[in-house]
């Protein structure tokens, strides 16, 4: 049990120290009015988008909306297969959102 403690406390120490940013839960990207928050929303494209490949690979791409809504639309079936669920639809818009604004510049 301590073991796991530590190793727990090792994990936690070691994502603060790389810099990774987990969305915050209670504040979603895309508000009830449709508008955006680009820094949740880039919380939201870096914690989904980076378990299958890196993000680079989205970043040097320019497509318009949509090719980004196809794009998405089709990770979010390959997330369902390799996770069990599709990424949600507000996480969706606010991806395709990011990448609009950030994408292949």
């Amino acid at each position: 049990m301590k073991r796991i403690v530590v190793v727990l406390m090792i994990l936690t120490l070691a994502m603060a120290l790389s810099g990774v940013v987990l969305a915050d839960a209670d504040k979603p990207a895309v508000a009830e009015s449709g508008a955006v928050d680009m820094e949740a929303a880039k919380a939201t494209f870096e914690n989904t988008c980076s378990k299958c490949h890196a993000l680079s690979r989205a970043m040097a791409k320019k497509k318009d909306l949509a090719g980004w809504q196809a794009t998405v639309k089709r990770m979010s079936t390959n997330h369902r297969i390799r996770f069990g669920e599709e990424i949600s639809q507000e996480d969706q818009e606010a991806i395709v959102q990011y990448l609009l604004e950030n994408a292949g510049k």
